[in-house]
């Protein structure tokens, strides 16, 4: 399938970053996708439109705005947070590059994924030029740590999503083991966001990492609302193809809970259904962990992370304020409502 056209790409309006949290840092973002796109390009057309296609379907750039929203609170931003916020993207958009293969996901951002429309090679490849892009940019920095603190979050995040496939159809994992997970495949990466606009500007390394732990609680409701969303969430408002964890087996939150839960019957029952060849239509899973408390079990995890999240904000000390990044956390509360 040949390539969307790219007048039809500029056309569209620029993504809202993270509602209005973010109207602060408007410029800085601005600067970001320039970034991007300045590096999204190999002068050969064909790779470039596709390129052009996977750049103009970033979404709300939440970790990058984050990584812009901390610097910001601690002294002014620089080109220096500008470059890592981008790179910071890029790694994320190689993930996602690469996750809608595994999941074989149609759409994503209320568009055709990269896979759906040439393939799963050249959307592999895409990731993999993504990827390559991220680890080049980290050598460029000024800062030799912050490059070496991108790549290992690049290892944390590939080593998460390593982990989450190994493990599917492992009906014994357990609720520690999967917070692992998600800390490796998302939760690292908003957490060196936030650390790096910490680092960056300077100053005492007990606030960078108050900032990182931020980032990690952050990113942890993220993962565990994102999970949630993929059993009840409307795929017309997530944006993206849902029931992608149930189809592959995936072990997340609502189900560890729900045969965590069951009395040594049910969790055999449980099991056979959902080992299945045909497994368990998405409206009866829904329907088994409603029953068992399963969904509201997982909101109230997620919620608590939220909360922990603010009250290290609470105690931080800051030049300026942090109110934006409280806010970020209060939206991802109402995410999983």
């Amino acid at each position: 399938m040949p390539a969307p056209d790219r007048q039809k790409l500029t056309r569209q309006p620029p993504h809202e970053a993270v509602g209005n949290f973010a109207a602060s840092i408007a410029g800085e973002l601005a600067a970001m996708r320039r970034c991007i796109s300045e590096q999204l390009i190999t002068c050969d057309a064909a790779i470039d439109d596709m390129l052009a296609y996977v750049g103009a379907r970033t979404g709300k750039m939440l970790r990058p705005a984050m990584l812009l929203l901390v610097g910001q609170s601690c002294a002014d931003l620089t080109e220096t947070h500008v470059r890592a916020a981008a790179i910071v993207e890029l790694l994320h958009v190689a993930t996602l590059l690469h996750d809608d293969v595994i999941d074989e996901a149609q759409s994503r951002r209320n568009a055709p994924t990269a896979n759906k429309l040439w393939g799963n090679a050249s959307a592999v490849l895409l990731g993999d030029f993504v990827l390559s892009k991220v680890f080049y940019m980290s050598t460029t920095l000024d800062s030799r740590l912050v490059g070496q603190l991108l790549s290992q979050t690049a290892v944390d995040v590939c080593r998460g999503e390593l982990r989450q496939n190994v493990e599917s159809n492992n009906w014994e994992l357990s609720e520690a083991a999967y917070y692992d997970i998600v800390g490796d495949k998302t939760a690292a990466l908003f957490a060196a966001a936030c650390y790096l606009g910490s680092l960056i500007t300077g100053g005492p390394e007990a606030r960078h990492e108050s900032f990182r732990n931020f980032g990690l609680k952050i990113g942890m409701a993220f993962q565990i609302t994102d999970d949630l969303l993929d059993i009840v969430g409307d795929e017309a408002r997530v944006g993206k193809t849902l029931g992608t964890d149930l189809a592959g087996r995936k072990m997340t939150l609502p189900l560890i809970h729900l045969l965590a839960t069951a009395d040594a019957a049910q969790r055999q029952a449980f099991i056979a259904r959902l080992s299945a060849p045909r497994g368990v239509d998405p409206e009866t899973f829904a329907g088994m962990l409603r029953q068992a408390d399963s969904i509201t079990y997982t909101q109230s995890v997620a919620r608590r992370f939220c909360h922990e999240a603010t009250n290290i904000l609470a105690g931080l000390e800051t030049p300026r304020t942090t109110a934006p990044l409280a806010a970020i956390a209060d939206s991802i509360a109402e995410r999983c409502a």
